[in-house]
This record gives structure tokens, sequence and C-alpha cells, in this order.
């Protein structure tokens, strides 16, 4: 019967082939030889046991069968000469992984370059919003802080007033859905002091006065626009609340 042992002989670590012999067959006899490299030697003990010695470099052995120890030396790092790293590597954090630029996305992650900036944002409702974009989720739920609403009096609203007029009101930190926005665009900040042009900054009272004049105005000639077309056969969206209102 033959099995492998792990052996050592002169500090020279070897993988040994066992061979057991019954007590009344024939043994061979002890002998020590070395040939080209090849470490062999047949040890006898007690007539039972004869042992073949083998360096582990010359056998075909699984990984699993090497029998490393904590004193062993480590493998080199990949690198300069002697496993030492490149010239430069010392004292630079390491490398992470490229991230793409938000140019490349198509969905919410556009957000990614614009965070931390300011925006202005467009409403479906018409509002426009100023503000530091602070959070945003996949859904494009975005949160502002230090929101600034801007209302607008087109030119033309006002007696005696050729320029359109616009004030801002403080909104602090502002949560909008992602569905509500119609556009969103960063702000220069050299030039976020400048009027728009054709708008002069006017009292908040008086633009606000004037904005929710020209809103009823507007939602009056909706409604009597929406009755004339019904008369005709014609459905729009939301044809029966704006009847009903």
């Amino acid at each position: 019967m033959s099995a492998w042992r792990d052996a050592s002989i002169g500090g020279t670590t070897a993988w040994a082939l066992e061979h057991r012999y019954p007590q009344d067959s024939p043994q061979p006899n002890t002998h020590t030889s070395t040939d080209a490299g090849l470490l062999h030697a047949t040890a006898r003990a007690d007539g039972l046991d004869d042992i073949d010695l083998y360096p582990a470099h010359d056998l075909d052995l699984p990984p699993m069968m090497e029998n490393l120890s904590i004193s062993d030396a480590p493998p080199p790092m990949q690198g300069g000469p002697g496993g030492m790293p490149p010239p430069g590597a010392l004292g630079r954090p390491p490398h992470q992984p490229q991230q793409l630029p938000a140019q490349m996305f198509t969905t919410a992650a556009q957000l990614l370059d614009l965070t931390d900036k300011k925006l202005m944002i467009a409403l479906r409702d018409g509002r426009k919003l100023l503000g530091i974009l602070r959070s945003w989720d996949q859904f494009a739920n975005i949160v502002l802080q230090s929101t600034k609403e801007r209302i607008f009096v087109p030119p033309g609203t006002a007696p005696n007033q050729p320029r359109g007029l616009y004030a801002d009101f403080d909104r602090g930190i502002f949560l909008v859905r992602g569905e509500n926005v119609l556009l969103l665009g960063e702000i220069d900040l050299d030039r976020d002091d400048d009027p728009p042009p054709g708008y002069d900054l006017a009292n908040p009272e008086l633009v606000l006065s004037l904005a929710k004049q020209k809103k009823t105005e507007e939602k009056s000639k909706e409604k009597s626009k929406i009755k004339k077309l019904s008369t005709l056969g014609f459905e729009g969206e939301n044809l029966g609340e704006a009847l009903l209102g």
C-alpha cells in the first residue's frame, strides 16, 4: 500500500511516497542516492515501511496539497524589481474606478453634475423657482435650499409701464415632484444679480397684485373659450371641470 506523506531532509521540503509491505514479503535494501537534483531516499523502519522522498517541485500536485506556514515569505508585489511598488505610488490614494460624466446618462442621474449648484426651475403650472439643488432621487424628485420664487409680470400689464416687472419671494426648503418639472438649468453666478432682459425689479406687493390680476383675466378668457368650443362639439382636456368652475 502507498500513500503520500510530508517529509523534510536537510532542510529540503519534499513529498514522501510511503510503501507498506507485509511482514513476510522481502524488504528492499536501505539506500540513499542523489541523481541530477532528484532526492531519492529509501528508509526501512521496523521492517514495515519504505519511504521514497521527492522534491515538491518535481511532482505534479494540486495546490491544496501545498504546506504553507505563517513563517513563509509573502508572494512578491507586482510592480518594480524585488516586489517594490512602482516609483511615485507611495503616498497616493488608491486608484478609484473612473466615473462616467453626467452627460452620459439619460435618466435622473443627469442631476449628478448639477448637485450643490444654483438652478432655475420652470414648473408645469408656470411657476419659476431659484435654489440650490441639495438632494434628488431616481424619480427626479428634488430638494432645493434657499429657494426663491420669481414672479414675472409681462410688459403692458401695469399702466404706464412698458417694461415687465419681477420680484423674488423667499420659500426656504422646497420639495418638487419630478413629474412637475418642465425645464431646469444652471444659473451663471457671474450674472446672477443682473435683471432678466426686458424686466425691472419692483416692489413684491405690487408684482404679486398685478400677477393675480393677470391670472384672473387669463382664467376668465380660457373659460369663455372652452364654452364656445363646447357649443361647437369640441371636447378638450378637463372640459367638465372648467365648465363647473
